[in-house]
């Protein structure tokens, strides 16, 4: 599945990421967070599975965050990227926690944006997760793009 479009959107979501929080003042440390949660949470899809780790993202951030990157009008990862930006200042979200939303929401934005998901809702990505093993292999290749990606462009 390591397809052109897959790689493209990947590197698209990383700039974006890139380019609205590196410079920022008070959301400076957001780049080296999603980073860390680029490295470490491929871990947690291969051992535990692709639907427990959406709802751990979910819980460590919030769904309505998350949810952001199956948005119909979402056309560009830089959208996901400024739509959970726009939340995240609106709750008053923490760098943490704006870590875990981007990174969830960006995963679910490649996953639709790929075609391996269909569905709007967390819930019903979870619950299709859970019941569909090739949909769970569909994103390991897209989950490492983005750990590898991150690790190259995101320094530590």
């Amino acid at each position: 599945m390591e397809s052109k479009l897959m790689v493209e959107q990947v590197f698209s979501c990383i700039n974006s990421i890139i380019e609205r929080y590196a410079g920022s003042k008070n959301r400076a440390g957001v780049v080296k967070r999603f980073r860390a949660r680029a490295r470490s949470l491929p871990q947690e899809v291969f051992s535990r599975g692709l639907a427990y780790t959406l709802v751990y993202i979910a819980a460590r951030s919030s769904r309505d965050a998350v949810e952001r990157g199956l948005e119909e009008k979402i056309t560009e990862c830089r959208d996901v990227v400024n739509s959970v930006g726009e939340l995240a200042d609106k709750t008053n979200m923490g760098e943490e926690e704006l870590s875990y939303a981007l990174y969830g929401a960006v995963i679910l934005y490649l996953a639709k944006r790929l075609g391996i998901v269909k569905l709007n809702r967390l819930e019903s990505i979870v619950c299709e997760a859970l019941n569909n093993v090739v949909l769970e292999v569909k994103m390991w290749p897209v989950i490492d793009w983005l750990k590898r990606v991150a690790e190259a462009y995101i320094s530590e």
